[in-house]
């Protein structure tokens, strides 16, 4: 199966996985009046409302743009992407206590991001926000993971892991603790069995699926290819749901399993060329 225009369907929100799948999953009249995503089988307009969630969020955006999809021609018209009035910037909050890491010495680890993903990054640490804009030759698709690069730093994620997003194979998935925590108590002892007894049982998730995981004060964040968040995410999701880390366990070995020999097959097959 070819996972290049996959769309996830998690709770977390619509995720398109490489820049093919986003140019694929959002179209734009040629009026501008209105932002669809593609259904990826049948190439017609998607009418799922999770399937528009990003085609919607970044149709401001859209607006304008030139036939070559150049991101900086469309905020030079002087579209405003903020709420707070910052024409052509994209605010991303950022959690106070990772502006220094978003920043680094110097500026270095600002500057490896923007370098990285072709934009410009101005830090507002009194507003705990970051700005995101594009930069000559920039795409939607540069702003889109981005973003999700600086979410990945508020989540908890390094800098080095953060730019594993620059690489079309990679992605970040989250999963909201406040979704099924009951309260404070109930978020920490969730919060909890998903560490385990000194980091083990994340440990063990991320050797399992090959993912990188992170367990932020509110928020967990998944980092990798596809099939290993897809992974991650589902024993993650069952974890916090209440089932028992044996059950977990289980499901981690068979799929695990069967990740790695798709993986070998793929690999022989790459060597048999």
């Amino acid at each position: 199966m070819n996972h290049e225009n996959e769309l996830e369907m998690g709770s977390a929100g619509a995720g398109i996985r490489t820049r093919a799948g986003l140019r694929q999953h959002m179209a734009v009249n040629a009026s501008g009046a209105s932002v669809r995503p593609l259904c990826p089988s049948s190439g017609t307009p998607a009418n799922n409302d999770i399937c528009n969630h990003e085609a919607i969020r970044f149709s401001h955006v859209l607006y304008g743009m030139g036939k070559d999809n150049n991101m900086a021609s469309c905020f030079s018209v002087g579209l405003d992407m903020s709420e707070k009035g910052t024409p052509g910037k994209l605010p991303v909050p950022v959690d106070p206590s990772k502006i220094g890491l978003l920043i680094g010495k110097d500026g270095a680890n600002k500057l490896k991001l923007e370098e990285a993903f072709n934009v410009t990054i101005e830090v507002k640490p009194d507003e705990g926000v970051a700005y995101i804009g594009p930069r000559e030759g920039a795409t939607l698709y540069n702003v889109y993971m981005a973003e999700k690069a600086l979410k990945a730093i508020s989540i908890g994620f390094g800098i080095e892991e953060a730019l594993l997003l620059k690489d079309d194979a990679y992605d970040l998935d989250v999963i909201d603790l406040r979704e099924v925590a009951r309260n404070r108590e109930d978020l920490i002892r969730i919060k909890a069995r998903v560490i385990g007894a000194g980091g083990r049982f994340r440990k063990t998730l991320e050797d399992m699926t090959g993912a990188k995981i992170v367990v932020g004060e509110k928020l967990i964040g998944i980092i990798g290819d596809f099939e290993q968040c897809k992974i991650a995410k589902e024993a993650l999701t069952r974890l916090v749901s209440g089932q028992s880390h044996q059950a977990v366990m289980k499901f981690l070995e068979r799929h695990s399993f069967e990740l790695r020999r798709r993986r070998m097959e793929l690999w022989e097959r790459i060597q048999g060329i």
